[in-house]
This record gives structure tokens, sequence and C-alpha cells, in this order.
């Protein structure tokens, strides 16, 4: 596609002619593929492995963890968070594909990670030891690649160690928690707010409505399917829903008792008891 393009604005130039002739045979179509995503069980067994013998895949394993616990990041923009994006425990940053802000706050179980591997470089702006060494935006892009080929090395030889069926890769932490969170019944929409998908321009524009404290629940929520600690916020939360819900309840069933008596806002009482009579 990329040299399609290409191609294209060639020809655009005049330095090319019939352009489209050159991939008339080439299928530019997407085709499914394979299975990106861990079920919850394969999850915990990434989270919950032994690897004090491997530090590296270690490393690997807590970077993946860590990015399905900030909602699915992309290892691009993991490398790249800065030092200042972090204020008030609250993390902003920019996704680099689509530009659009995205705003995460910082739980524990998220900080205990950061801190294992935060730069302690203070020369350079970054805040995990991905890109150690700051340079030239050539010289820091080989530093991301080379790390982003290790990471998924990696995260190859997890896999293989713990038997999983589904290859680990950056992007598969990001699938995991879009497709847990829809077995968790969060609906299609906060998860699209969660992700930032740039492609559901439509969607973007309706979930505006959604705060960041309200995805904040939602990341809590996902947290909690392999965290210990999240998992005992997040049973505090539904006790203090569930209280909620029953005096909801408690206050619905006062009203229906005594919806005879109580006038409907905008319509004028009628204290005749039965129908109202018609004055001429």
């Amino acid at each position: 596609r990329a040299l399609r393009a290409i191609c294209r604005e060639a020809e655009k130039e005049k330095e090319l002619k019939d352009a489209k002739r050159l991939f008339c045979e080439v299928f530019m179509g997407y085709e499914e593929t394979r299975k990106r995503a861990l079920s919850i069980e394969q999850l915990r067994m990434v989270a919950d492995a032994d690897l004090e013998d491997m530090p590296s895949l270690g490393m690997a394993r807590d970077l993946f963890i860590l990015s399905y616990y900030l909602r699915g990041i992309p290892f691009i923009d993991l490398a790249y968070l800065r030092k200042t994006d972090i204020q008030d425990n609250v993390l902003r940053y920019r996704r680099s594909k689509t530009g659009r802000m995205l705003t995460i706050t910082l739980e524990p179980w998220m900080w205990e990670i950061i801190k294992r591997y935060r730069c302690e470089n203070t020369d350079s702006p970054y805040l995990l030891k991905i890109i150690q060494k700051p340079g030239t935006i050539p010289e820091e892009r080989r530093q991301y690649e080379s790390a982003l080929r290790l990471y998924n090395k990696h995260l190859y030889r997890l896999s293989e160690r713990l038997g999983l069926e589904v290859r680990l890769t950056s992007y598969v932490a990001r699938h995991t928690w879009a497709t847990l969170a829809y077995n968790e019944d969060i609906p299609v929409s906060k998860i699209s707010a969660g992700l930032s998908h740039a492609s559901e321009e439509i969607t973007h524009t309706y979930l505006r409505s959604f705060s960041d404290e309200q995805l904040a629940v939602v990341n809590l929520q996902m947290a909690a399917l392999v965290n210990p600690m999240a998992a005992k916020e997040w049973k505090g939360k539904e006790k203090e829903r569930g209280k909620e819900n029953r005096n909801d309840k408690e206050r619905k069933s006062i009203q229906n008792e005594l919806h005879t008596s109580v006038p409907i806002p905008g319509r004028k009482r009628n204290d005749s008891g039965g129908k109202g009579t018609i004055s001429n």
C-alpha cells in the first residue's frame, strides 16, 4: 500500500505513467488475522509467571502487563512517554498514530512497574528506560526500533515458555484489553473511547460525553482481572455500587406506592379522585 501511494504521487508529478496498472494483479485488501487476544486464564499465566531466572523476559512481561494496565497503550507510545506527561498522578499523552490526547489515572499497580523501569538518566526526557540516550530524532528512532525488536523477541520466547496458544507480540496487550472488556459486557462505545480508535470518527463524536472518571472505572475493572490489589479496590467499588442500586430500588418502590398521590410535573393535578369534569 505504501509503494502504491508513492507511485500514485509520482503519477501526479508526471514521473510515472499508469500507476494503477502496476498493481492490478496485486491483492490490496484485508485478510482476517490470527487470534491476537489472550483469555483471562492466559493473561493470568503471563502475570503470575516466575521469571526470576530470566530478567530479560521478566522486563518484557512487566512492560506487557503495564501496556494492558494503561488501556492497551502501543509500545511506541510507551517508549516515548515523557516524565512531564505525569501530573498529579494522572498520565496524559498523545497517541503517535492519531495525535489524540489520552488521560489515564495512575494506580498503585501501575506505579509498581513504572518505578521498576523508570529512566534514571536526568538528561533524558523519557519516563521509561526504553529510549535511554537522548539524541537526534533518527538516533532515538533507532533506539525505539531496536527495543521493539528485542521486546517482541522476548515476548515470543515467553509465550513459548508458558505454552500459550497465542503468540505474544507488543499489540497483543491492546487486543487483550479490548477483548476482555467486551467479554465483561462493557459497552463498545466505552471500549472505543478507552482505546482512542482513530478510525471510528462517528463513534468518537458520540463518546465525548464519557468523562475521564468513567474511563478510569473501566480501567480499574480491567486491571482487577489480573491484579490482586486492583481486584480488592474493584470489589469495594462493586459493594458501593450494589448499595447504591439497592437504595435506588427502595426509592423506586416507594415512588411506585405513592404514584397516585404524587403530581406529575407539568400536569395539573386532579383532586376529584376520578375523571376530571369539563366546565363550560
